[in-house]
């Protein structure tokens, strides 16, 4: 099929094709734009924990009464929650893992100021939180029992503690750490006794400490408010929730359980903003490409329905109806291309000698032979030898157009397509005298 007289018919109405192509352009870069951020979205909501969270559960309580023991009850729920019948491990802990909040501090591998400390997000756990999380031990060795103690809230640092892989790159490089001594902001110094896995903490967007540089403190504060992790055995976490409140609730101490819940409830909660994100520009994306597409189904509807003569020209010069479809097939290519690419080409005089003018419209019949002007009936007018073709044209044009006597006798007959083939006709190099 050729494409000269599709380009031109595009350049002759082309407002509705430039303003759709610039419809295509700018949703393809909303929609490039779109998905880079859904894809970083995504990306981050389905990171791993690091810790076991389909089995993970956490359990807050609070005392109220003046004689609340806060070692004492904190002793009694641990042997509690561990003697429960499908716990696998049970921890006090300080912060909830991708929680929101958390407690962070600087530390340094010397004692004295430090220019550039290292911040890490640190939790307060007991010899257990190793098992409790789910957490792998990479060097050196977990707390022993007895270094876990409860202690008035205070910033000191304890003479035992446990970072992440990624905590102890930052403090020592790419030596080894175990063993090495940590000192915080006042001065106090505790040994690297081990080295865990890497497990996102209290918060996903932090810098500074990252999410995954964490450090653990055999400790527990001593405050009106507890907190415990319990690993549960895969599968019966649900059934131990009420159990674990029932049990907690029942040994009394002056407090009360404010909640039991699964770890999911925090990671669903975090990560709300992100999937709110990606829901939204998943729906801009869909209804800008509907929006486009409707645009292009329209122009091309449009375009069909004011060319009709032109189309039952070329219907009566031997053009079949998938040839029709092609050609308008072929024209919606070509705008989504060229006319995208290079809105502000100069359009061509409509009144090229290679096309006659039918109404508005521009039917292909010529085709160039020379670059003098020399011109022949085009092949799709000839392809089907024995047709008729019925002298629809305005007879005035087609006189305009030939300077021989040959192409006027086409006036006002219906003559076989073969008489036609191969004719040459000769037109003028300057346009002009075909305009009236």
């Amino acid at each position: 099929m050729e494409l000269r007289p599709i380009l031109s018919a595009l350049l002759r109405n082309r407002t509705g094709a430039l303003l759709v192509g610039l419809q295509v352009a700018i949703t393809l870069a909303v929609v490039a734009n779109a998905f880079y951020i859904i894809e970083r979205r995504l990306e981050k909501i389905r990171r791993p924990t690091g810790i076991d969270t389909p089995n993970l559960l956490f359990v807050q309580s609070y005392g109220f009464a003046d004689d609340y023991d806060q070692v004492a009850t904190l002793t009694e729920d641990l042997a509690v929650l561990r003697s429960v019948p499908g716990v696998l491990a049970a921890t006090p802990i300080s912060n909830i893992p991708l929680s929101g909040g958390g407690s962070s501090s600087t530390y340094q591998t010397a004692p004295g100021p430090a220019e550039h400390p290292a911040a890490g997000n640190y939790y307060e756990v007991d010899d257990q939180f190793i098992k409790t999380l789910g957490l792998k031990l990479l060097a050196g060795r977990g707390f022993r029992p007895e270094e876990f103690v409860a202690k008035p809230p205070n910033n000191n640092l304890p003479p035992e503690l446990v970072v992440t892989e990624d905590m102890a790159r930052q403090l020592f490089g790419d030596e080894p750490a175990v063993g090495k001594l940590v000192y915080d902001s006042v001065g106090a110094g505790g040994v690297i006794v081990g080295i865990v896995s890497n497990m996102l903490g209290s918060w996903i967007d932090n810098v500074r400490p990252k999410t995954t540089e964490l450090v653990f403190l055999p400790v527990a504060t001593i405050a009106p408010g507890a907190r415990y992790a319990v690993r549960a055995r895969p599968g019966e976490r649900d059934r131990l929730i009420p159990e674990i409140e029932r049990r907690l609730a029942a040994s009394g101490h002056g407090r009360v359980i404010t909640w039991v819940r699964p770890h999911e409830y925090w990671i669903t909660r975090i990560y709300r903003a992100d999937r709110r994100m990606v829901v939204f520009l998943s729906t801009l994306v869909f209804l800008m490409t509907a929006v486009t597409a409707l645009g292009i189904v329209g122009l091309a509807t449009f375009h069909v329905n004011a060319r009709r003569k032109q189309i039952g020209t070329r219907r009566a010069l031997g053009a079949r109806r998938r040839d029709i479809v092609r050609h308008f097939l072929l024209e919606k290519r070509i705008f989504r291309v060229s006319d995208v690419r290079n809105p502000h080409r100069p359009a061509q005089n409509h009144h090229h000698p290679h096309f006659i003018e039918v109404g508005r419209d521009l039917i292909p019949l010529v085709e160039t032979s020379d670059l003098h002007g020399d011109a022949k009936v085009a092949k799709d007018i000839h392809q089907t030898p024995g047709g008729l073709v019925r002298h629809v044209l305005k007879n005035h044009r087609i006189a305009h157009l030939a300077t021989n006597d040959q192409a006027r006798s086409l006036r006002g007959q219906v003559l076989p397509l073969g008489q036609l083939h191969g004719k040459f006709f000769k037109f003028p190099l300057d346009p002009s005298p075909m305009l009236g």
